[in-house]
């Protein structure tokens, strides 16, 4: 899970059949289940606007290769800003990504003062594996748009950052499109560390609600995000660092806005079922 107001994910091209096939088993290995995160302000900078800020995090993943994968995804967070006022937000999202990575859908709105401020709906297909994609925006404004073939969707990309991981790479770098920033796919360098194993890594072997945990090994990633043409730029639009586990399951978030950070620390995860391939 990679997120940044929604889900953000890691990209890796997949033009051959054969490279999709190797996916579609190594997406297999992620598990379905529900976590809740509870975030506080981390550093702060006296440009960012903000005295405080504190959320909460719900996310929930189920389905299976065969069956397609669904993400239901809500962060609400209150934020008090420097004369004082108080600002709410609450962005919800929901997707699913077809287990052979043909198709894609999502659906996000985002509250401000419990006033409904945007929302959009996407559709992305394949015709075959490996293609370029086609995609269609439905609201706010009709629009269509097309990513190249090395775009990956979240679910599969995050299957192969974890490949990348349980390989020994320190590097990963791709292309990722997960729709919260309308047509625009993303450029993405993620740094990987050393595995961990559970009994390790204090901060999740301390706490009873990450025992589902125990024994799984886990590094820790520390991700920028890049427009996906070249601007000249070598500052990331955005940056996250996490935990995360070989089943797909991500503790210890931060996500890094530039002038303040919001640490996220897990406070509830229950593993779902598992549906099987018939």
């Amino acid at each position: 899970m990679f997120v940044k107001n929604g889900i953000r994910n890691i990209a890796l091209s997949g033009i051959a059949i054969g490279a999709l096939l190797a996916q579609e088993a190594s997406a297999a290995a992620l598990k379905p289940h529900r976590a809740i995160y509870d975030f506080e302000i981390g550093r702060n900078e006296r440009n960012s606007g903000y005295t405080s800020a504190e959320g909460r995090l719900a996310y929930e993943i189920t389905g299976s290769v065969c069956e397609g994968w669904a993400i239901s995804y809500r962060f609400a967070s209150r934020y008090v800003q420097s004369e004082g006022t108080i600002q709410l937000s609450d962005t919800h999202m929901t997707s699913w990504e077809a287990g052979d990575a043909s198709e894609l859908r999502i659906n996000q709105k985002q509250f401000y003062d419990n006033a409904l401020s945007s929302e959009s709906k996407i559709i992305v297909k394949r015709p075959t594996a490996g293609a370029a994609a086609e995609g269609e925006i439905t609201v706010p404004t009709a629009k269509t748009f097309s990513l190249s073939a090395d775009t990956l969707f979240p679910v599969i990309a995050q299957a192969k950052l974890i490949d990348a991981a349980v390989a020994g790479e320190a590097r990963y770098t791709g292309q990722v499109f997960e729709g919260t920033e309308s047509e625009k796919p993303y450029r993405v360098i993620s740094l990987i560390g050393k595995k961990k194993s559970s009994d390790v890594h204090s901060a999740d072997a301390k706490k009873p609600e990450a025992a589902p945990l125990k024994s799984l090994p886990s590094w820790a990633f520390s991700t920028s995000y890049y427009p996906a043409v070249d601007d000249g730029t070598d500052q990331p639009i955005y940056q996250s660092h996490y935990t995360m586990y070989d089943n797909g399951v991500a503790t210890d978030l931060t996500f890094d806005y530039g002038s303040y950070t919001m640490k996220g620390s897990l406070t509830k995860l229950d593993m779902l079922d598992v549906e099987s391939c018939e």
